[in-house]
């Protein structure tokens, strides 16, 4: 797969950080080289997206929904007093962060247009 999605959902993929493999736990289905979701996916999507939020939140203390705002709100606000230790977690939490952020996108667009489709571009 690419580093790109285009399509009725545009991602790019967290380089070193996000396998583009992540877009297959989302449901869906892959004919060639673009993906496809209806409502009947919204379940396993919604089960994805807690899964990784309450994984993110056991191994770093935050959920991944929380680490992902913190990285789009202005300006940045310390989990932490050690800049060290925000560091560490942040690498641990990325992950998670950029795997929920594309799984809200899935889920967006599904309750939006019903039925979805992405292609992957290197």
């Amino acid at each position: 797969m690419g580093r790109y999605v285009n399509g009725d959902i545009e991602h790019k993929f967290w380089f070193a950080t996000q396998p583009s493999s992540d877009i297959m736990d989302f449901g869906g289905r892959n004919p060639n080289n673009s993906w496809s979701w209806d409502e009947d996916d919204l379940p396993i999507c919604d089960k994805e997206i807690k899964r990784v939020n309450k994984v993110c939140k056991k191994e770093t203390g935050i959920s991944a929904r929380n680490w992902l705002s913190k990285v789009n709100v202005k300006g940045w606000i310390m989990s932490t007093d050690d800049p060290e230790t925000e560091t560490k977690l942040w690498e641990k939490a990325m992950p998670y962060a950029a795997k929920f952020q594309l799984g809200m996108r899935i889920r967006r667009a599904i309750k939006e247009y019903g039925y979805v489709s992405c292609e992957f571009e290197s």
